[in-house]
């Protein structure tokens, strides 16, 4: 009887160890997927942590971020997340152009597999996460386009892996971390934020590998110090300063960038002589203006044959022009304007765009071109295409004064006495109020012969105010004067709104108000002189239009930018809704401003809108339909304007002309012709007669195609400024490039999804957006 109790109690006790062995195990997968979570629940979590962050509208966006089935779903199907197919981790969070609104969640440092991440063009404010530090494999990191504040978290210099780092356009703040340059870095921007204080000295030491460096449109001060220390990078191509406070002698260290393609020091107080010493073997632009760079222009920069462009205009610079510029056959545009040089000018290659005016000691030897004085006022030089300076023509409103000379092209002309005012010059803080009589004066009490402009509710004239700005001189600038057009107090408010709209507004691309003047007879704008007129002249103010693809290009980036700045770098948005080329105006080297700003709109919800109370202006063949028919203010009216002035600047053909017969308006008309493989064939004869390269006929076909999607009917199926802008940038950087210009198909495809669809609505969908 005992054996067999021993015997039962045995078998009872195998059972219950095995028993407990089972629950042991299942106790440890359940461990293993509670208490212990693996790699791909970890990322799950910080998935479903960074969605928690977005505001609840963004949330919508990513609503198929959703654990209902997980896993029998897996988090590698979701919207804009990429997984490794093996392990099944995500290594790329993509969304871009997707209007998000909310934070970075810090848990994004959880995604430790992640080597793309691309929030560009969004409306994410807060700080940059410090967490993306423990993102070891990131290589890419687009955070640029947004409303983020704070400080450079220095923890991305630690980053092995990464490649890019682009966070330009946002609200950063505070001083650059001194190590965010790392060895694998090649490309860095922080262009257009509020950082302040100096570069970090030797910054690009550790960067043996960086190509392109932007940290234009800051803060920044101090003088430009050595980049690299105890170090070499001998694969340094781009280099962009401008729109700071820099002060400080020229940089002496660019000599060793054997591959320097570009260079941009413009618009800060730089000072002392230009260096003697440069090695450069690639083709490049030079721009030093709007500094207080003193001495000769060194004979060594004057020959260097990669040289396109130079541009040194606004500076202290003296001496002679080197004679070796003149005999520089790479050179395309040379601007010496506004500095203390005296002698001959050079002879130029016919193909040279010059500008030397400023110059009063200045003379030309060529018999077409002789010197003339008056007392007090110097020599005066001109070009047989050249114009007198006080003509140059400032034009904001449809039906402008036509400028029958040439606008600035190898113009050559010197005159002592007022010089062109710059941004930032004039009345510096904040705005100014004129006297009318002060107004008066400088216009000689509103001379017909001052008219440069004439609108349907404006006139423009130039005129010369006195003993103002930091430089206390005279200074040429442009007076709008509001005509009655309606009773005072319409007018009133009308011009209140204009300099509302446009005390705030401050970028490169936007014509700058200076100041003001008002009484009960009398409201004006002080606005910024532009010396090259209008784009509608440069267009249609004479025979022929002799803008080259490179200028044409050069405006549709700058217009763009301008648009960008107003739709996506502002806390509210900002809508021109009148913009067309009358209202794009050009500086000497053709670099766009966006004028009017008149009938501007924050752009805020519908429910908010009264419609009944707007003022509208509408221009006929550039004005969105949907403004047309309803009022209602939006960034995308300005994409509309935008596409149809994009293809004016290209075909030089009014979207009101007669030759559309049948096609009804321009988009169709151009719809057609590129369904019809015959889009070449609508170009303005001055780009056919030119030598196109398959290249340049690639280049110039994105641009039509995308300017019809700009215009489709619908909206919504509008592409944003900021993809506009990404699509020029790749053209303009393939165009420098030694590399092959991508086809119609690389760069149209790489952005969005191309289908015909009846009547106007040739489309242009946003689909990845990489």
């Amino acid at each position: 009887m005992q054996c067999k109790e021993l015997r039962v109690y045995g078998f009872w006790r195998v059972l219950v160890v095995a028993g407990l062995s089972l629950c042991l195990s299942q106790s440890a997968a359940l461990g293993q997927w509670i208490g212990a979570p693996s790699a791909q629940d970890s990322d799950l979590q910080a998935l479903l942590e960074i969605k928690r962050a977005l505001s609840t509208g963004s949330q919508e966006a990513l609503k198929s971020w959703s654990i209902d089935n997980y896993p029998l779903s897996s988090y590698c199907q979701w919207t804009g997340v990429k997984c490794n197919s093996s392990s099944e981790r995500v290594i790329e969070l993509n969304f871009m152009n997707m209007h998000l609104e909310g934070t970075i969640s810090a848990h994004i440092g959880k995604l430790t597999r992640l080597t793309v991440l691309n929030l560009r063009n969004n409306s994410l404010t807060g700080p940059i996460p410090a967490d993306l530090g423990s993102c070891s494999e990131l290589k890419n990191i687009y955070l640029d386009g947004n409303k983020l504040d704070g400080n450079i978290p220095p923890e991305l210099g630690l980053l092995p892996q990464v490649a890019r780092i682009k966070l330009g356009s946002n609200q950063l703040s505070g001083a650059i971390p001194p190590n965010l340059c790392s060895s694998p870095l090649e490309e860095l921007d922080l262009s257009r934020n509020r950082l302040s204080g100096s570069i970090p000295p030797g910054f690009m030491s550790n960067c043996s590998k960086l190509l392109v460096l932007h940290l234009e449109g800051n803060q920044l001060t101090g003088p430009i110090p050595e980049l690299i220390e105890h170090s070499s990078n001998d694969v340094f191509q781009q280099l962009f300063l401008q729109e700071n406070r820099l002060t400080g002698p020229f940089p002496g260290f660019l000599h060793k960038f054997g591959l320097l393609r570009e260079l941009n020091l413009s618009h800060n107080n730089l000072s002392g002589e230009l260096p003697t010493l440069y090695s450069t073997r690639l083709y490049f632009p030079f721009d030093c203006s709007y500094n207080s760079l003193s001495g000769a222009i060194p004979k060594e920069l004057a020959s260097l044959e990669c040289l396109t462009e130079l541009y040194l205009s606004h500076n202290n610079l003296s001496g002679l022009i080197p004679r070796e510029l003149g005999q520089n056959t790479g050179l395309l545009k040379v601007d010496l304007s506004y500095n203390h040089l005296s002698g001959p000018i050079p002879a130029f290659r016919a193909n040279v765009t010059t500008n030397f005016q400023g110059n009063p000691q200045l003379c030309d030897p060529c018999p077409e071109a002789k010197s003339t004085s008056s007392p007090g006022q110097g020599n005066v030089v001109k070009s047989v295409a050249g114009v007198s300076a006080v003509l140059g023509a400032f034009v904001v409103v449809v039906g402008a004064f036509v400028w029958r000379e040439r606008r600035f092209r190898r113009t050559r002309v010197h005159v002592q006495g007022p010089e062109t005012v710059s941004r930032g010059q004039l009345f510096e803080p904040g705005l100014r109020q004129i006297t009318v009589e002060e107004l008066k004066r400088a216009t000689r009490d509103f001379s017909p012969e001052h008219l440069v402009g004439k609108g349907s509710s404006t006139m423009v004239y130039r005129g010369v105010l006195e003993n103002i700005g930091w430089r206390k001189a005279a200074a040429q600038v442009a007076v709008k004067r509001m005509l009655f057009v309606d009773d005072f107090e319409q007018t009133r408010l009308r011009f209140g709104r204009e300099v509302e709209s446009m005390k705030d507004l401050q970028h490169r691309n936007l014509v700058r108000i200076l100041g003001y003047a008002q009484n009960s007879e009398v409201l004006a704008l002080i606005l910024e002189y532009m010396p090259g007129g209008s784009l509608d002249e440069a267009l249609h103010g004479g025979a022929s239009c002799t803008l080259t693809l490179d200028d044409r290009l050069r405006i549709a980036l700058g217009v763009a930018r301008g648009l960008v700045y107003l739709h996506h770098d502002r806390d509210e948005p900002v809508a021109h809704l009148d913009l067309k080329p009358g209202n794009v105006l050009l500086d000497a080297q053709l670099e766009p401003r966006i004028a009017d700003f008149g009938g501007t709109r924050f752009v805020c919800p519908a429910a908010r809108l009264d419609t009944h109370t707007m003022t509208c202006n509408f221009t006929v063949g550039y004005t969105a339909p949907e403004f047309v028919d309803y009022a209602r203010p939006s960034t995308k009216a300005d994409v509309y304007s935008y596409g149809i002035l994009l293809l004016e600047l290209l075909t030089r053909t009014r979207p009101t002309a007669s030759v559309f017969g049948d096609c009804g308006t321009i988009t169709q008309w151009m719809t057609n012709a590129i369904l019809g493989k015959t889009a070449l064939s609508t170009l303005d004869p001055f780009l056919r007669s030119s030598t196109l390269t398959p290249e340049n006929e690639n280049e110039i076909l994105t641009m039509l195609h995308m300017a019809v999607n700009c215009t489709n009917r619908d909206p919504d199926r509008r592409p944003d400024m900021n993809i506009v802008l990404e699509i020029l940038e790749n053209l303009r950087l393939n165009n420098r490039s030694p590399t092959a210009t991508p086809t119609l198909d690389d760069l149209v495809n790489m952005n969005s999804e191309v289908r015909e669809v009846p009547g106007d609505d040739f489309s242009f969908s946003n689909q990845n957006g990489s």
